[in-house]
């Protein structure tokens, strides 16, 4: 049996109730609880303010063969001479980006660089070798850890319908929706993650989902990929997606040649990917998609996620 290791998940002491927290670290630690059992105790701490030497004295305190993994939320906060004392100490220290900067790969002394995505995992790759190539070593290793979906909508299930119904469910800032694509969608924005639970009653009567993503330039030199949550969801609840081939892992995990996969995001595309979902809603284009979604649902499974956790300890061990 293996030795039990310590996990401690460290957020922004102020962002602890932020979605993005609730998903990649409160949700992912009970996964990680029931998938990987007595192999690991977990716990969650706040990250101590940025001001003052409290993250210094925190470090210090830290136990050799722990392992401490800094959230999305905690990194802005975080000073780099933390990770070198926690070294110092003998704990081992992750970073998880999801979609931050990832240009810190190159910058930061950690043991671990969690990618969320397969896209990042490539980037991070890519940095790595570049720095590497230049003569400048990279503290650390990438490993892939899947974005988890959100329990609340664990177990819901697209209800049978003789007719297309699509639906773009997030912050339309994100997508592109013109009058003409409006007229054949429906839009659920969830601005609160307290809103969830009352969405999902409204996304079982949906059974495609609109993925198109406004490609917008990152700020100036910003190394960034997202996860395929969108993606995630649809596939969890049976539904095929209409997503443009840009998109971060859209091909990379349903194919080059996906049914319903469009090479941009002009106006005439996506109509043009409706039409085609229209055409193919039961036939065999509609469920090949479905197939490719099925397909996809074992990439983000509990028991992936944890595999996939594991084999982090694995390297640290």
């Amino acid at each position: 049996m293996k030795k039990q290791t310590t996990i401690r998940f460290v957020v922004h002491r102020k962002r602890i109730n932020f979605g993005s927290a609730e998903l990649r670290v409160v949700q992912l630690v009970r996964i990680l609880e029931q998938q990987l059992g007595s192999r690991v105790r977990i716990e969650i701490e706040k990250l101590p303010r940025r001001r003052g030497l409290g993250q210094e004295l925190w470090a210090l305190k830290q136990k050799p063969g722990d392992v401490i993994v800094f959230a999305k939320i905690s990194l802005p906060e975080l000073r780099s001479r933390v990770l070198d004392i926690l070294r110092y100490r003998g704990a081992l220290t992750c970073l998880d980006y999801v979609d931050s900067d990832l240009r810190l790969v190159t910058k930061r002394r950690a043991d671990v660089h969690i990618a969320a995505s397969e896209s990042a995992l490539r980037k991070m790759r890519d940095l790595i070798s570049q720095a590497e190539a230049s003569g400048a070593p990279v503290s650390g290793q990438p490993f892939l850890l899947h974005h988890n979906t959100d329990a609340r909508l664990a177990g819901l299930k697209v209800r049978p319908s003789d007719s297309l119904n699509t639906i773009y469910f997030g912050d339309i800032r994100n997508t592109i929706i013109s009058d003409s694509i409006a007229k054949r969608i429906s839009v659920l924005n969830i601005d609160r993650a307290d809103q969830i639970e009352d969405a999902s009653k409204t996304l079982a009567d949906y059974n495609l989902h609109y993925c198109v993503r406004r490609m917008v330039e990152e700020e100036p030199g910003d190394i960034v990929a997202k996860p395929f949550t969108k993606g995630f969801i649809a596939a969890q609840m049976g539904a095929p997606v209409l997503i443009n081939k840009d998109v971060d892992d859209a091909v990379e995990l349903l194919g080059n040649d996906y049914p319903f996969l469009i090479a941009d995001t002009s106006e005439t595309a996506i109509l043009d990917g409706l039409d085609l979902a229209e055409d193919a809603y039961g036939g065999p284009a509609w469920q090949e998609a479905l197939s490719r979604m099925a397909q996809m649902r074992q990439v983000f499974s509990h028991e992936a996620i944890a595999r996939q956790f594991g084999d982090i300890l694995d390297y640290l061990a």
